[in-house]
């Protein structure tokens, strides 16, 4: 599989309440796909390289991968009004293709992906950060937040 199939899955399936497919931003895909990368065994080509950045784990890649998504009509993008970051849902094109990824995949690895998503759309932007910081500090190096304390920027 590829890595942008595991992207358009990871937005593509369902959030907290296992049926509504919510709107996701960029740092929360960005961890999602980080901690997914950490807990399951995928080949090395299947997997995004992360570097530490401004808020932890960041995959360049993943930026442009999403770009190429909404591009091809399978997700879009939605900017809210007063944020400077968008967020992204699959299209009805991006559901279908979604449904034939999860169907080619271990349902270990859907359900790890799946229960991913649901905690990093479950708790708040300033616990994710200092959830992945405590389990990965290596990545919080070059962090505007610090790791002892998330609410404070450096």
């Amino acid at each position: 599989m590829r890595k942008r199939e595991w992207l358009l899955l990871f937005v593509g399936i369902s959030g907290p309440d296992r049926t509504e497919i919510p709107p996701i931003d960029p740092v929360r895909v960005m961890k999602g796909l980080f901690l997914f990368g950490q807990q399951v065994e995928l080949p090395p080509d299947e997997r995004y390289h992360f570097v530490p950045y401004l808020y932890g784990p960041c995959s360049f890649e993943i930026y442009r991968d999403l770009d190429g998504l909404v591009e091809h009509g399978l997700i879009a993008e939605e900017k809210p009004w007063g944020r400077s970051w968008n967020l992204y849902r699959p299209t009805a094109q991006g559901r279908r293709v979604v449904q034939e990824i999860a169907a080619k995949i271990p349902a270990s690895h859907l359900e790890g992906l799946a229960e991913i998503k649901r905690y990093v759309l479950s708790v708040p932007f300033n616990k994710l950060l200092r959830d992945v910081y405590r389990e990965y500090p290596e990545y919080a190096t070059n962090s505007v937040f610090s790791p002892r304390d998330p609410h404070t920027v450096q």
